[in-house]
Order: structure tokens, then sequence, then C-alpha cells
């Protein structure tokens, strides 16, 4: 019964609720807001850094807007803070209606947004627009020339240096970025130059000779961030920059200062991980070559016990290599001197070596750093390669080897070789004389940039691009040739180069990824 009595009080309820809401015979006061309308602006924009970035919008309130205020506000499109910066971007950076704005900000994408406030209702009207902010150095291979106590960086690109880029169809050099954007040049002779991303750090690094060192750079417009001794946990007691090499993209990188390895661990996508202080707590005297794989380690010579020796993340000197029997030759006895090393096919580390002041000895030692060393079974020394009959080897000073296949490539001053990784005989494919008088080879490096391991993921053209740096003393001008090779047998798919002038005398080259 009570169940009865409250579902009737309830419905009762209910009904004079429902009645008393239609009765409601209340006056309000209901305002129409005067609109904000906003024209003559778009949804995206994308302009160089240090571009002046000018809009001008109409903005009116029924023909009138002398009771609105602006606001420009630019915000960070990141999901994490800037790791230069150490903070999203997020200021205001105009307060009327028009906007004239320097684009002194990181090159990247960026949300613009335009607030308008009706001061006397309190009505706030918006307008968004993408913004890519341009890099001043655009992707492509970074060219590092120079003289004797300076030095520049210039950028080349065309389709098949950037094949990565969907699209890509320029062909162009922007000359002397580097001085463009610092307003001077490097101090010291152009060394090594080398594009670091590891662990989500995007960095460009210069080295030079001398007392300078090099630099750590903005990867977007190349301006300097920090000095060579800022790179170290321990300033060096001696500024004097030997080698570099880096492995898994730059999550590890090696320096070779003045006899000592310092290791650099990337971990942490918003924090620069220093150089370790220097390795050795002994007289170990290694050459200035720096081996690299995709483990954990790196390797290198040392000079005075005449052996290999290797460093691993932890900046940890090991003296020995431990393999088995059936080695190509004892990483721990070798007693010759260093020539050239690179990484090549199966990322090996191919070293040329010869006997002490006689180039016509010449042998690739092929080692395997892409394990672990330790242990009896890891087989590091894994080739032994007589290249000492091949033409023009006992007077070559550049080398290269392909990361794609068999093939390799020696030059001396004005002559360019190839040959099968193992072959005894060499084939003479280009005089630089014949084309280019007075001029002499600087540099020459195939073009090995990669995406990651194994050579299925490698950036498009690895090893198929033949770069060689040309130079005329007397008229101190240089130029850039890019051949197209056979990444198989080495030979020139073209009998002439692509030539790109206007540098100074060319020491060394990298690929720029963004």
């Amino acid at each position: 019964m009570k169940k009865y009595i409250f579902l009737a009080t309830l419905a009762l309820i209910l009904a004079t609720a429902t009645t008393s809401c239609l009765r409601d015979t209340g006056t309000y006061d209901y305002r129409v807001l005067p609109p904000i309308e906003i024209s003559n602006l778009v949804e995206a924009i994308s302009q160089p850094r240090l571009s002046q970035l000018v809009l001008n919008p109409v903005v009116t309130q029924n023909g009138s807007d002398g009771n609105l205020t602006f606001e420009w506000r630019l915000r960070d499109d990141l999901s994490v803070p800037d790791p230069l910066l150490g903070y999203f971007i997020n200021r205001v950076i105009g307060t009327s209606a028009d906007l004239d704005f320097l684009l002194d900000v990181p090159s990247r994408r960026y949300h613009l947004a335009l607030y308008v406030t009706d001061q006397t209702t309190g009505l706030i009207v918006s307008h968004r627009i993408s913004l890519n902010v341009e890099s001043l150095v655009s992707p492509g291979l970074m060219v590092f020339h120079g003289s004797s106590t300076s030095g520049d960086v210039s950028i080349v690109a065309n389709p098949l240096i950037n094949a990565i880029i969907p699209g890509f169809t320029e062909d162009f050099v922007r000359h002397n970025v580097f001085s463009e954007n610092n307003g001077r040049r490097t101090g010291g002779a152009p060394a090594a130059i080398l594009h670091g991303t590891g662990a989500g750090l995007n960095f460009v690094y210069v080295f030079v000779k001398g007392e300078t060192g090099g630099y750590k750079l903005s990867v977007n417009d190349m301006t300097i961030l920090g000095d060579y001794n800022s790179l170290f946990r321990e300033p060096p007691a001696t500024v004097n920059f030997q080698a570099v090499n880096m492995w898994n993209g730059g999550n590890r990188i090696v320096i070779m200062n003045d006899g000592n390895l310092h290791v650099s661990a990337q971990s942490d996508p918003a924090l620069f991980t220093p150089f370790s202080i220097a390795s050795f707590g002994r007289d170990i005297q290694p050459a200035p070559f720096v081996g690299v794989g995709t483990g954990s380690i790196g390797g290198f010579y040392c000079t005075l016990s005449r052996r290999f020796m290797w460093v691993n993340n932890g900046a940890e000197i090991n003296l020995y290599f431990d393999g088995p029997a059936a080695s190509a030759f004892n990483p721990n006895n070798v007693d010759k001197e260093v020539v050239f090393s690179e990484t090549g096919i199966l990322n090996r580390w191919y070293v040329m070596m010869q006997e002490e002041g006689d180039p016509t000895t010449r042998q690739l030692y092929v080692m395997n750093l892409n394990m672990f060393p330790g242990g009896a079974n890891n087989l590091v020394a894994v080739n032994l390669i007589d290249v000492s009959m091949n033409e023009g080897m006992s007077d070559a000073r550049f080398f290269t080897i392909g990361q794609r296949g068999n093939a390799r490539y020696h030059a001396t001053s004005t002559q360019i070789f190839s040959a099968g990784l193992e072959s005894a005989t060499a084939t003479l494919i280009y005089d630089i004389s014949t084309s280019f008088s007075g001029y002499e080879i600087t540099l020459m490096q195939l073009f090995k940039e990669f995406n990651g391991w194994p050579p299925a993921q490698a950036t498009p053209n690895c090893s198929r691009l033949l770069f060689v740096g040309i130079y005329n003393s007397g008229t101190q001008s240089g130029k850039l040739l890019q051949f197209q090779v056979n990444e198989h047998d080495g030979t020139l798919i073209y009998p002439q180069p692509v030539v790109y002038e206007g540098f100074e005398r060319i020491k060394a080259i990298a690929y720029k990824k963004i």
C-alpha cells in the first residue's frame, strides 16, 4: 500500500513542476552581441626562418572595431619541450590587428592564433593558422671547405642526394651557410663534419684543426650552440681534434682528441650528454682513426703496442680482442701503420695498413665490430685482403669502400681507380687532369647515409654517388664532382660528373637529413 501512495505522490510532484515550467511568464533582457568578423587570413603559412612575417587581417564589428583588442600568440606544435630551449614556446608576438614579426624562432611547425576581444561584451573570436618556419639550411650534402686558417659550410641539394624526400626536384648550391648565420667563418682548417640524430637529439658537428677544435651547431640554421670545450664533461687539457665517428645515428659518438678517446652516449631527447673524460690512464697512443659497427663498441689501433683495441659505450678501454683460431689475422699483433679506415659492406670496419713508410705493401684488414668482441667464438678478424698490386695503389691518397656492394675506390692526386672488394686488379675510371687541368683531388667519398641497418633500409642512392673534391691552388678555387656509379662493380654510369663550383679546398662532406 505504501508503494502505491509513494508513486502517486511522485506523479503529482512531477506534474506540478511541469505545469510550473510551462506557465513561466518572467521577462528577460536578451542582447544580440554584435558579431566580430575576421577575414583576409589563410589557414596555413610556410616561411623561412629569420624572414619577416607580415599579416594584415580585416577585422570588423558592424563596420566598427573601436572597442576591440588584439593578441597574436605563437605556440609550439611539439609533444615534448624543445631539447635546446628546455621549454615549450608559447608567447604573445603582437597586440594589434596587423602583425609584423621577425621569425627568430627555431625552424619547425607552430600554431599561430589571432584573438580578438570585444572589451564591452567580453566576446572573443579567434583565427588559427598552421605556421611552418622553414630551415635556412635545407636537407642536402654538407660540404666543409676552406683554407689552412678558417672554413665554411655549404649545402648541395639535388634529386639524387635528396631522393629520400618525395617529389624533390631542386638542384642548387647554397654557399657559406655557416658564416651567413654566424657572422663569421670557423676558426681553424676544416677537418670533419657530421649530423647526429641519436636519441632524438639533432645537432650538426663541425671539427677543425688547431686550438679552436670545432662547434656544435643547430640543425635548423647552423648557428653555434657550443664551442669545442662545451662538448666535454671535462674540457681536454690540449685541444687537438684528430678523428670522429658515430654509430646508431649518433646515439654513440667517439671523438679522438690529442691521443685520447671520448665517448658520448645519448639517451635523453631533452638532454645532451657531454663526451666522457679521457678514457686512458696509460700511454696507448692511438692512430687517428675510429671504427664503428652496429653493436656497442668502437675500434682503434694502438701505435705503441701495434695492435687493435676497442672502446665500449661506457668509454672503457679494452686492450685485447678475443677470437677463434680461424681468424684471418691476429688483431692483437699487427705491427703495421694505419693509412685509412672506413665502415663498408656488411657494416664491417675496413682498415688500410702498410709496413712502416712503405705504400707498396698495402693491405685491407677487415674487422667485425657488430658484436661484443669478448669470447673465443666471436670472429672479429674476418678478412685480410692484399691490394698492393692494384694499379695506382702505392700513390693513392684517398680511399672509399661501398656499403651495398663489393666496390671500392682509391685515388691519387689526379686519377680515380675502382676495383672489386677483393680484386687484385683495379681500373682507371677517371683522370682529373684531362677535364680539369691544374686541379688536384682533395677528397673522395661515397654517399653512404643510412636510416638504419640492414642495407635494405638505406637512404636511396647509398653507395651510388661518388663525390670528389678538387682544388686549383693557382686560382684558389674548388669544385665538387658528383659521379653516378654502379654500387656492385664500381663502374661509372655516366662518363662525366655533375660539377658544382664556388668552393675553396673541400675537406669533408656529410648528409644533412633535415
